[in-house]
């Protein structure tokens, strides 16, 4: 339906590392695939989390795009404090979580955002603050992992969700006076102010962050974003999954080829009407039988008949048995003739006790070392 979301969309940025400054750190991050220089993101809207918690066991268990995430931000998590955080707990991730609140806000259905955090990137995090109201909703976890570039000195995660019809001026007040706040406490932070926030675009009050998503998340518009404070850092996030135009491929398999044989010999059962009325003897008739019908039914019968249906068997012994009703006399079934070519294939190949003769102008002696 429209206006749903998927449950994990294309909205997984990982970043590309590139350029002289990451060719240093290539042995290191395939050593610890889970700590890079700058963290991974995977940004989704989930619309409910608690439905979606086995799929993304799933894809922790067989995806190592999910299993050395460093960090997940969830919005609309529709989640309440009849949840405990153990329900939604997921292993070696530290989970934080902003849910709605119906009386700051108003509105009791969705809303709420849920940041979690590897374990194996970072053990030293903490949630800073969160904020709800009918504007918006969003929440800080500051990180102190185990390696950042030597500029930074923090890394600060904002999750933000701004409902598609609210006033964005005033929301981004809000957002903007909280981003201030904490830039002049930790200068040397780094920023990333990541969430869904549909139509409204944070470039206004954020001139100097970098948007590193540039293409679309949902149709042909980019509603969830990722802001950072340093562009010259990351070189681009780029979408986990491209799609591509289809590949049409050509599969032959021996199962079509079965039923060519029965228009063909069932063609042939008019001649031999034919020389029935004309009349010749039933020998003569069963040497044309087998000449013309037989042999089209059985060419190559030991490599296709193992592959054919029941009814493509039944199709092909009805033809002999019109056949036996023209000619009046009994002709053997397609199955036994299948049985014996297959004998008589596998007598007439070489075992390894068969003698081979072989001559030669030379006759050369080899003994097994």
């Amino acid at each position: 339906a429209e206006g749903q979301r998927e449950v994990i969309s294309s909205s997984l940025y990982l970043l590309v590392q590139d350029g002289p400054r990451w060719q240093r750190g290539s042995a290191r991050l395939k050593a610890n695939p889970s700590r890079p220089a700058l963290p991974s993101i995977l940004l989704v809207n989930v619309c409910s989390l608690n439905n979606k918690l086995d799929y993304i066991r799933l894809q922790q268990a067989t995806r190592h795009e999910y299993r050395y995430c460093c960090i997940f931000v969830f919005t609309e998590t529709w989640l309440s404090d009849r949840v405990p955080d153990s329900a939604i707990q997921l292993d070696g991730l530290a989970v934080f979580r902003a849910d709605r609140n119906a009386a700051l806000c108003g509105k009791t259905p969705g809303g709420g955002l849920c940041v979690y955090i590897n374990t194996e990137w970072c053990k030293n995090s903490f949630l800073v603050s969160t904020y709800c109201s009918s504007l918006l909703e969003f929440m800080v976890v500051r990180c102190r992992p185990f390696y950042l570039p030597r500029e930074f000195t923090t890394a600060i995660v904002f999750g933000v969700y701004i409902p598609p019809s609210v006033n964005a001026k005033e929301a981004f007040s809000v957002l903007y006076g909280t981003i201030s706040e904490l830039q002049n406490t930790h200068p040397d932070g780094w920023f990333i102010v990541t969430g869904d926030f549909n139509h409204a675009n944070p470039r206004t009050v954020l001139p100097k962050f970098h948007q590193n998503v540039n293409f679309a998340t949902r149709g042909e518009n980019t509603l969830d974003v990722v802001y950072t404070n340093d562009d010259d850092m990351i070189p681009a996030y780029r979408p986990l999954s491209r799609r591509s135009r289809p590949v049409r491929k050509q599969r032959t398999s021996l199962g079509h080829s079965t039923t060519a044989p029965s228009p063909r010999a069932q063609q042939r059962l008019y001649f031999l009407r034919r020389l029935r009325k004309a009349p010749l003897p039933p020998p003569i008739l069963t040497t044309f039988y087998r000449g013309t019908i037989e042999s089209i039914l059985s060419s190559c019968i030991t490599a296709w008949f193992g592959n054919c249906t029941i009814s493509d068997r039944k199709t092909l012994q009805r033809i002999v048995r019109t056949a036996e009703k023209i000619i009046r006399v009994s002709l053997p079934f397609i199955m036994d003739i299948h049985i014996t070519r297959c004998i008589r294939k596998a007598h007439s190949m070489p075992t390894p006790h068969t003698p081979h003769t072989h001559t030669h102008t030379h006759t050369h002696t080899h003994t097994l070392l």
